[in-house]
């Protein structure tokens, strides 16, 4: 679908909202959600929409979050396509009924400020 045809269905749905007043609004009707793969589109995308964003890493996910109108605009990421991970250690994985005692790699992950949003604060390594 390209950006005009995205616009005018948007159109399209807000005269029928308008003529329906009861009508249920969809699930987070105030949210528009962005899955992003690439640094540059996140990029892109912050500097189009332009305001204030924050940026949180959670469970291997980048969230950028910002207002428009009534909106919250959320993007998310892959944390890999952001930041760039370092290992700080490992951590040793206990033995369970047919699975031996393995270990794995902690990271931690160096952000980046992205179009001036700057690394969140505090983020916990991740496994």
């Amino acid at each position: 679908m390209t950006n005009a045809e995205y616009a005018a269905g948007l159109r399209q749905l807000a005269e029928w909202y308008e003529s329906h007043p009861n009508a249920a609004q969809p699930y987070e009707s105030n949210q528009l959600h962005f899955n992003v793969c690439h640094r540059d589109t996140v990029a892109q995308v912050i500097q189009d929409f332009g305001g204030r964003w924050e940026k949180r890493a959670s469970s291997g996910l980048m969230y950028f979050r910002s207002t428009f109108g009534p909106f919250t605009l959320v993007m998310y990421t892959s944390q890999k396509t952001v930041c760039t991970a370092r290992k700080v250690g490992t951590r040793t994985i206990s033995a369970r009924p047919a699975e031996p005692e393995y270990e794995v790699d902690v990271l931690a992950w160096d952000c980046q400020p992205i179009m001036g949003v700057t690394d969140p604060t505090d983020s916990p390594p991740e496994s």
